[in-house]
């Protein structure tokens, strides 16, 4: 698996459906070996062009991860 993923989502997607879909290929990359008592993904970039949002994903291994509720 790797350490970063960039997922691109197209504009004309409804927000439901871009959330949905993101939700999905995180999902999806961070299938195993992730221990989601210390591991985290970290958004750390987004941009966008004409026809997509573009979303830039870190995985942050082995910390402490504050469980706050929002």
């Amino acid at each position: 698996m790797s350490e970063s993923t960039i997922i691109s989502i197209p504009k004309k997607l409804p927000l439901a459906e871009q959330i949905s879909n993101v939700k999905k290929k995180i999902s999806r990359w961070t299938d195993s070996p992730f221990d989601d008592k210390t591991d985290a993904v970290q958004l750390t970039k987004f941009d966008k062009n004409k026809k997509e949002f573009l979303y830039q994903y870190i995985i942050i291994r082995d910390r402490k991860i504050s469980r706050k509720r929002w």
